[in-house]
């Protein structure tokens, strides 16, 4: 899981935060939902990973154990929440690909005056 917060902390989310905002040549519509995506799959291995190898709770009695059992549970919550965002991403490419093959009709011009 070191791997996936370093991977987050220093590529993923400096990508997704800063590219659209200050370098918008950097933040192509297909490559914001691939990270989403690949942090996402990452976080669900990282904390899987780690589950399998844990004892179960009976059996911990240890602080590094409860401190790995959290880790897990942070994991998990890291991973819901880059799964959500994800589905969003993954939404706003199939929406901006169906509104821009339809053409403009008439009324999409009009102008509201006084």
């Amino acid at each position: 899981m070191l791997f996936v917060a370093c991977w987050t902390a220093f590529i993923a989310t400096p990508y997704l935060a800063l590219a659209p905002v200050f370098f918008p040549q950097f933040a192509h519509r297909i490559v914001i939902p691939a990270v989403e995506v690949i942090t996402m799959i990452f976080w669900f291995a990282g904390f899987i990973a780690l589950a399998v190898f844990l004892p179960p709770t009976e059996a911990c009695h240890w602080s590094r154990c409860s401190a790995l059992q959290a880790a897990v549970v942070f994991g998990a919550f890291e991973w819901v929440l880059f799964l959500v965002t994800s589905v969003f991403a993954v939404l706003g490419i199939s929406r901006t690909r169906s509104s821009s093959s339809t053409k403009p009709t008439h009324n999409d011009h009009t102008h509201v005056g006084v």
